[in-house]
């Protein structure tokens, strides 16, 4: 079973309309993404079911499960709008198209639950911009239910994603451990200092899987996003050399998870 959401991003958006339009149409950027929905259609993938990730989807077995998978998000509110704009970069839209694109509302959380432990993994979603939409939306439909042992950290620890009333509902059984991936943002490679010392706040433990403040050098040049048809280029021959990892472990009946960290992955100390 594969799950596949349902709000695109730029990248996303560009591999859906690739797949949807001719050859003359399609950017080189987005090969790998097209090579994927193409794979799924092969007859040896024939067995693989698909599933849109909406809030609510599940992806995980529907008889005798140990594990649950669900999504929750996006919205309906936040597919709405995702659609609408994506009906305006068509090649039949006569309007004025949009000077910019959403890139991370229509990201879908995932809920993961398997024997008494539950992980969130936040992806990029904001937090909205009410209580329809984003994070705020989460929180509002399913408060405590989200309770998490291990959350990997949403949006890179970027302050668009860091919602409160989110931290409160994924601790409503205790602080959570959590970890965040580093990301060459425009402004400064993310996390910054300041947002990791206020999600340490809210955590039992914190890591980072990359080296600090090493990240944009290795990765390169970031390209301007004006279109759906950009990306993100990798301008260097080794850009993965300051990555890391963080690896969480649990047995039935652990209280918390055991925290193995491989280098240049490291931990926040308060």
């Amino acid at each position: 079973m594969v799950g596949l959401p349902d709000g695109y991003g730029k990248r996303e958006l560009a591999s859906l309309m690739a797949d949807r339009l001719p050859d003359s149409l399609r950017s080189s950027m987005i090969v790998d993404i097209v090579d994927v929905t193409s794979a799924l259609r092969e007859p040896a993938s024939q067995n693989i079911e698909r599933r849109t990730l909406i809030a609510g989807s599940v992806v995980s077995p529907r008889q005798g499960s140990a594990w649950t998978l669900e999504a929750l998000s996006p919205s309906m509110d936040d597919q709405a709008d995702h659609f609408a704009t994506i009906l305006k970069f068509l090649p039949s839209y006569s309007g004025t198209v949009p000077e910019s694109y959403d890139v991370n509302s229509g990201c879908a959380v995932l809920h993961l639950s398997v024997s008494g432990m539950s992980v969130m993994l936040s992806s990029d979603l904001d937090i909205g911009s009410d209580d329809d939409r984003g994070w705020r939306c989460i929180v509002k439909h399913r408060g405590g239910a989200i309770a998490s042992s291990i959350v990997k950290v949403g949006h890179h620890g970027s302050t668009t994603a860091h919602h409160m009333p989110a931290w409160h509902a994924m601790n409503a059984k205790g602080k959570s451990h959590a970890a965040v991936t580093p990301f060459p943002a425009r402004g400064g490679s993310l996390p910054r200092e300041e947002m990791l010392a206020e999600i340490r706040k809210h955590v039992m433990s914190l890591h980072v899987s990359g080296k600090p403040h090493s990240l944009p050098a290795r990765v390169g040049k970031i390209l301007s996003k004006h279109s759906p048809f950009e990306s993100y280029a990798l301008t260097t021959p080794r850009p993965l050399d300051g990555l890391g990892q963080v690896r969480f472990r649990m047995r039935d009946g652990d209280s918390s998870p055991r925290v193995t960290v491989f280098q240049p992955a490291w931990e926040v100390i308060r």
